[in-house]
Order: C-alpha cells, then structure tokens, then sequence
C-alpha cells in the first residue's frame, strides 16, 4: 500500500487529471457533491455546487510545477479575478499545486474578498496532501498520483519493473503520466485476477508493455513481490517462494521476431509448469508475458508443447480497436502536455484541423505519437509545420527517419545501421564492430581505417538512432525509439544487394539468418549452393552473445549449433534448388555424425532433416541406429525420451528402434521420477512429474501400472498448499470519465 506520509507536488498529472483529483477530494472534504465541466474555457468555473441556478461555491483550480507563487497571484488578479465579480458567487475556493504560507494565503484571501471568506478557502499543495493522508481511497484511484511518488518509484526500479528501457525517475514519471487506460487494461486485469496468468499480444507500439508495466507496478503497491524474468522462465522459479505473494513478468517471451524464438531447451515444458502454478492459486502467484502478435504465431508453430496448451483463456490481445476516439483523444493531449510542446502549438493543431485528422488516422499509435513530441523537442518545430509533419509521419512513418537516414549521416553510419537492425537484440559495442569489420574487409577496406570510422560513425549515429549504455564494464547499443528499427526493416526489404553481401560476408548467425529470411521473403532470389553450404558452415559456432536488460545489468545468451541449424533447415525449406538441399543435407548428416548432445536438439534437427529429406525425395545417407543409440545414452529426463521418440516414429518405419526407446523408458522411468520429485522446491511440481510420466507413457504406448504406487507415495509427501484467504484488491482508478473527443482536443487551446 502507499505511504500515508507522502507528499506530492501533483506534477505528473494533467490540468485535467489534477482538476479531477481536487473534485474527488473537495466532495469527501466538504461532504457536497460538486460539478464538472468539460475542458476548454471556463468562465472562472472549473467545479461548482449549486442548490439551484445560484453559483453557492465556485472552485477554480489552478495545477502549476514548482513553487511559482507570483505566477498564481498574477494569473487570479489579471484574469480570474474579474470572472469571480461578474459571476458573484457565495463562496469562492482556490485549489492549486503551489505549496503555500500562511502570509500568502491571507494576500490571495485579502485579493479575492468577499468571495473568499477565511484562509480555508485556498487550499495550497500542503492542504491537498493533507485530505489525502485522510482519505486514501482517493488517494488510490489516483493510480499517477501514488505511483509516481520518488517512494514507490524506487520500490519499483528496486524489482526491476521498469529498467528494461527507462532508467532515470523523471523518465519513469512522465511515462506513466501520458498513460491512459484502456479496454485492453480492465480486460488483462481480470484475466490476472481470474486466471493467474495474462499473455498480452499485439502489434509493435500498441501498448503490451506499458500495459503490463502497470499492472504489475498496481500489484507491487498491494504488497506483491515482483520477479521480472529477462531471457529464461528458469528465473522465475528460482526466485520462487511457495507462501509469498508473487507477479512475475516476462516481456517479449517469445524474442522480438520470428526469426529466432528466445525460448531454449526444455522452457516451453517449464513455462507451462509455470503457468499451472499460477492458474491453480491465482491469490498467491500471477505470470504476465508479452509478445508481438505474429511472433506468437510462429511460437506457437516453433513449440507443439505450447500449442498444446490452448492459451487463449489467458490470451489479452492489446488491439488498436480498444483506442476509442476519446482515449486516443487523451493519449494526444497526455503526450503534448508532457513532452513539453507549447501551447501556440497546441492550438495550432486544433485549429488547424490537424489534431482530429490525427486521431481520426487509420495508422495512429502511441508510438507515433511519442516519436512525434520527440521530434518537436529535438529539432524545435514551428507551430504551423508541426501539425504537418505530424500528418506525414502518419501518412508514411517511414519517412520521420528517412531523411535523416539518407542525408544526414555518412555511409558507415547507414551501413552500422542496417546490420544492427538485423540483429535479434541489443548488441555489444565491440560485437557490432565486428560485424562492421566483417563487412567492410571483404569489401576490400582498410582494416587499418576501420575502427577510426567505427568510432566516428558510431558518434554520428548517437542519441539520433542509437543509445548507448554501460553495463558491467562494456557498452552496449539499443535502438534510440522502436519505431528506428522498423523503418531499417522497410529499408532492408528494398535492398537485396546489401542482404546478399551481409550473406555473403558477416559470420554473425542471427545477422546472416536474418538476411536470408528476408531475401527469401522479398526478392528472387537463387544463391548458388556452395554460397548456402558456406553461409551455414561460417555461422554454425561462431560466439554469439545476445543482450537483454535487466535491473542488475544485461543478461547474455546464445544459440546451440543444432538449433542453429533447424532454424537454417526452416528458412531454407521453401527454396526449390535440389543442389541447396543436397548441400544443407550434407551440412546435417555431418554434424550429426560429430554432435552427442544436446538430446532436444539433436533429436528435434534430425526428426525435421528426415522429414525434409522425404519431402525433397533425397537419399539420406546418415545411419538412424547409431544415432539413436546415442541419442539415448545421453537421455536423462522423459521430455528426452519423446523427442527420441518422435525422430525413431519418423525415420524407423520396422518400429526396431522404438522398442530401444521403450526400453530406455521401462529402465529407467521410475528413477527419473523419483529424482525430479525429491530435488522439486514446488509441491505442485510433483504432479506435474506424474503428469508428464503419463504423458510420454501414453506416446510411447506402454503401460503406466508402474508409477500407481509412486503416486500414493508422492500423495504423502506433499501437502498441498492452501490458497491465500485475502483477495488481491482489484485494481482501481483505471476507469476514466467518458467525455468527446472533440472536447478533450479542444483543450488543447487553452
């Protein structure tokens, strides 16, 4: 819960949010129900109670940043001052942001008599604090009040919850102050509460991790221990205590693109372990995962174990439908405000046309917007030119950063760029340079030259495009926005020549991979054969470390040699050439000649090199038996044994080889059990154990009498935990009042 001691200075909320906080406030305070009115000007009445036509209190308020004492005085003397005589009210209260003495209180009441009758009656930044330590109902349906107080913030970044992209606490502040709840929130929020995990799909820049953000950051505040999960599921259950109430999160679970799904060896079995915790004691433990729409699509198709699963009860798609003329209306003005655009500009907009043509556009986003107000604050745009470069960007968000890309950096810089952009995540500084050097030297460079032109167009590229940071004694780069690395993406698609010497050159695996996918998906394109063989040969164990940011630094992973080659088998499959196929199979039958581990994903290469070898009706020439023989030798686990299984049900038609694996099973089964039970911190991990016992049972076809009496066993070992009796408080303060578009952008006038 929050401090009931915390002082605000009310600054991360909008006139409009802080004009709605003092009307909740002064109706708990003065025991009245008061009036609202829509934005735009007000006639010296923000708030009033009336018996009848009279204007019996008037409550005008008045939301400043800092102490800036002399602007309020000035701004009631000059302008509302002669509102106050002519509409003659009874009472008249101030209610404002600016902290306040007495003595300057009695100047304002002093300037404001009759109207204002006592001190009480002008209600400075202290008063507020002070109905708000009184009533924190009010206060926790202000969720951008309490959550952007230096307390809570710190309590958040101390979890990790925002320091995947933000990393001072005014960047937090304004972050969640342009938020605005949507559908999408109050959807994700229930399916939290009602079944324990949430995964939210989308398109890129719609919202998934801001939504998530808060979600958990609402949870955090309720007394939830946050665990953030960065590249492994493993994580999560290591930080795992069975009687404390826990959210973990998991943004981008599945990797940013389809190219190379993040999850490794035996995570989807994991992950669904996870998830069944969770949905079974939704009180005590709750998951979150984010992902892009289309790179779940192809998750799912990656891990049958996951498609299996039906996800859809805990599926939360964040969609643009849920951006209602309203809500995009206020994300507008949020951004605007807060981003510092001022309010020539503002009005400008509005009159011009421009801000309904704007939230009206079929490829509005928050991310659009974003990048706009950044573009304002960098380059200081006219008022006239900004509400037009705002429709282009919209018209074609491509073109924001085309034409500094094309005319305002050198050829290196395009060139880092672009291979940057092919990478799955942030890289290395002195990874990039590699790759920079890979391309360059074949291109006949100057290897004397190039780390001075690495350097120099690294410094053109910076707080432009690219970040860097410093994490555990090297620096790394990160996109400066996201929407850069999807224009590099369009770019890419129309140069073939560039993919094709990317291809040809650089030994970064997820590089090269990424150029072939995309000049398979976008061009003709015909490599001859020994181009393929070689591309592969150079990238199968090259070190690879990729980078994900975490609150204690950035954590490193990379990709085994047999996935590396299933994901070349995959994008290869749909190119015809017999020569490509002859020349990959080759690649495959050698490496599973020399490769013993890892089962998952030697059996996984070798089950799809037979079905790709059947479908291109070629000989294969690797011995199945020794193989499998193998194969099993290193077998410590029953997913091990189904994935054995699954390559002997493919490629051993006499059924021989299977009966090897049954063996494996009747040998050795039990003892795996037992093991798997006896190390588990998890009381329901014992009953996933005999679940997937009975699983591979049933695959493999053989009789599960054995494992009856280790079930009665197992029974008495654990006890299950009992659910949580206190419910999780349901969120609050996300629903926000209903009112026109038009009269939200109207307010941009004023």
């Amino acid at each position: 819960m929050t401090n009931k001691m915390a002082e605000y200075d009310f600054r991360t909320l909008s006139p409009p949010d802080f004009e709605l906080l003092v009307q909740d406030l002064l109706q708990v305070e003065l025991g009245i129900r008061l009036e609202g009115f829509k934005s735009g000007p007000d006639g010296g009445v923000d708030l009033r109670y009336s018996k009848a036509f009279d204007n019996d209190i008037v409550v005008q308020c008045k939301r400043y940043i800092g102490n800036q004492y002399r602007t309020l005085k000035l701004n009631l003397e000059k302008k509302e001052l002669p509102k106050v005589l002519k509409l003659n009210p009874k009472r008249y209260v101030v209610a404002t942001s600016v902290p306040l003495t007495i003595g300057q209180k009695d100047e304002l009441v002093s300037l404001l008599r009759p109207y204002c009758k006592k001190r009480s009656d002008i209600l400075g930044a202290e008063d507020l604090n002070r109905i708000l330590r009184e009533n924190p109902k009010v206060e926790r349906s202000h969720f951008k009040l309490w959550l952007t107080s230096t307390e809570v913030l710190q309590r958040l970044l101390k979890h990790g919850i925002f320091t995947r992209s933000m990393i001072e606490l005014e960047e937090i502040r304004r972050r969640i102050s342009i938020f605005v709840p949507t559908e999408s929130v109050k959807r994700a929020s229930k399916t939290l509460d009602e079944n324990g995990v949430c995964l939210l799909s989308g398109i890129p820049g719609v919202g998934k991790t801001t939504t998530a953000e808060i979600l958990v950051a609402q949870l955090v505040e309720q007394g939830w221990e946050c665990v953030v999960v960065s590249s492994d599921i493993e994580e999560a259950f290591e930080a795992f205590r069975e009687k404390e109430k826990q959210v973990f999160i998991y943004d981008d679970f599945l990797g940013q693109t389809d190219l190379n799904p993040r999850l490794g060896k035996n995570e989807d079995q994991r992950l669904l372990q996870m998830m069944g915790v969770c949905k079974r004691k939704p009180k005590l433990k709750r998951l979150i995962l984010t992902t892009r729409e289309h790179v779940l699509d192809q998750g799912l198709r990656e891990h049958e174990k996951l498609k299996r699963a039906n996800l859809n009860p805990s599926q939360c798609v964040v969609a643009l439908e849920d951006l209602t003329e309203s809500t995009r209306a206020k994300i507008l003005c949020n951004h605007l405000f807060f981003f510092g655009v001022n309010q020539k500009t503002r009005k400008k907009l509005v009159e011009s046309g421009a801000a309904r043509r704007v939230i009206d556009h079929a490829n509005y986003s928050p991310r659009v917007t974003e990048t706009m107000c950044e573009l304002y604050v960098d380059e200081r745009i006219t008022p006239a030119a900004f509400g037009r470069r705002f429709i282009q960007l919209l018209d074609n968000p491509g073109d924001i950063w085309r034409e500094p890309f094309e005319n305002q950096i050198g050829g290196d810089a395009r060139v880092i760029l672009k291979l940057f952009a092919l990478h799955e995540s942030d890289q290395r500084l002195s990874d990039l340079s590699l790759c920079f050097s890979d391309y360059q030297i074949a291109a006949g460079c100057d290897l004397g030259q190039l780390d001075r032109r690495f350097k120099r167009a690294i410094g053109e590229l910076e707080n432009m495009f690219i970040r860097l940071a410093e994490q555990r004694a090297f620096t790394y780069v990160k996109f400066h926005n996201p929407a850069v690395k999807d224009f590099l993406k369009q770019v890419l698609t129309e140069e073939p020549q560039f993919l094709q010497a990317v291809a040809q050159r650089v030994s970064v695996y997820s590089v090269v991979l990424s150029a072939y996918e995309i000049l398979i998906r976008t061009a003709s394109f015909k490599p001859e054969p020994s181009e393929v063989r070689f591309a592969i040969e150079r990238t199968l164990n090259t070190p690879e470390l990729r980078f994900f940011e975490v609150s204690e630094g950035c954590f490193p992973w990379t990709v085994s040699p047999p996935q590396r080659l299933n994901d070349w088998i995959r994008v290869l499959s749909t190119l015809n050439a017999s020569a490509i196929t002859d020349e990959v199979m080759l690649i495959v039958d050698r490496c599973l000649t020399e490769w013993d581990n890892p089962v998952k994903d030697v059996s996984m290469l070798a089950n799809k090199f037979y079905e790709w070898a059947t479908k291109k009706k070629s000989s294969v020439t690797q011995p199945i038996e020794p193989l499998v023989d193998r194969l099993l030798n290193h077998c410590n686990c029953l997913e091990d044994l189904r994935y054995v299984s699954e390559l002997t049900s493919s490629a051993d038609r006499s059924k021989t080889l299977h009966k090897k694996v049954e063996q494996k099973f009747y040998d050795q089964s039990i003892a795996w059990v037992n093991d798997e039970i006896e190390s588990s911190e998890l009381a329901e991990h014992a009953d996933d154990v005999i679940n997937e016992y009975e699983i591979t049972a049933s695959v493999l076809g053989v009789d599960e009498a054995p494992l009856t009496e280790e079930r009665s066993r197992v029974s008495e070992m654990y006890e299950e935990v009992e659910d949580a009796e206190d419910s999780a408080e349901p969120l609050s303060g996300l629903d926000t009042e209903k009112s026109e578009a038009d009269d939200i952008l109207d307010s941009l006038r004023y």
